[in-house]
């Protein structure tokens, strides 16, 4: 599972940036490598935010600056969905 898929089902990264508002709210599917890995509530979608704006909740989005400049491409700014109730959906076979 990737690393930024394995923070969201764990909780550690609790928005999730969007380049566009979605009217969808309710259990989403968390997918990693064409799987289902977990799901969650996205609860809601606020901005756009500026770039500046979201370096101060790196804690909550968990994307560096420089990943952040790039998935704005120059736009300024970036929607972040909220999400809630993460759970992961793969058992450990250990």
């Amino acid at each position: 599972m990737r690393k930024i898929m394995s923070h969201i089902v764990k909780g550690i990264k609790k928005w999730e940036l969007r380049k566009r508002r979605t009217n969808v709210r309710g259990e989403v599917m968390i997918l990693s490598e064409g799987k289902v890995v977990g799901k969650a509530e996205l609860v809601d979608v606020k901005g756009p935010f500026s770039v500046e704006e979201l370096k101060r909740f790196k804690h909550l989005h968990r994307v560096n600056e420089k990943e952040l400049e790039k998935y704005s491409e120059g736009r300024g700014g970036c929607m972040h969905g909220f999400l809630k109730a993460p759970r992961s959906l793969i058992t450990s076979t250990r």
